[in-house]
């Protein structure tokens, strides 16, 4: 069978419509997918099914043993609201679990994209940091007043 060629959704294509219904991109997305996986052909066939979670994933389960294979990471949608973080001691470490911007003032900031093997400087006072999936940000400030830190999940 030839590979069917599907364009990935747009970043801002909701995962599911108003009506409760999968959207027709993302549809023809997971059905190419399929396809180009074996489609039904496949030995040892797996039907799977998926939820939205609310925290911007959507969770996939086997639904012929009815496990949990994973969770799929939405990102790009828009209107994420602010989250206002509250960082203790310094330094404090944020580590992204989506991809977004992380917005301080006032502290010294760094950015690792290794799990924290290796640092990389980014400002002495603050900035606005884009960060991915898996990176982590470090801020170090001196003194009594902690920085303000604000994240902006996409």
């Amino acid at each position: 069978m030839a590979a069917t060629q599907q364009p990935f959704p747009r970043l801002d294509t909701p995962f599911v419509e108003s009506n409760g219904l999968l959207s027709i991109p993302w549809y023809k997305l997971l059905v190419a997918l399929w396809q180009n996986g074996g489609g039904g052909n496949v030995p040892t066939a797996q039907a799977v099914y998926f939820l939205i979670n609310g925290s911007g994933g959507v969770d996939v389960f086997d639904s012929l043993n009815n496990t949990y294979i994973g969770t799929i990471f939405l990102v790009g949608q828009a209107g994420q609201p602010a989250v206002a973080e509250a960082p203790g001691a310094s330094p404090y470490l944020f580590a992204a679990l989506t991809s977004g911007h992380l917005a301080i003032s006032g502290a010294k900031i760094e950015l690792s994209r290794d799990a924290g093997a290796t640092w990389f400087p980014v400002s002495l006072t603050g900035a606005a940091v884009p960060v991915l999936n898996g990176d982590a940000v470090r801020a170090t400030w001196y003194g009594s007043t902690a920085p303000t830190v604000t994240w902006f999940p996409d």
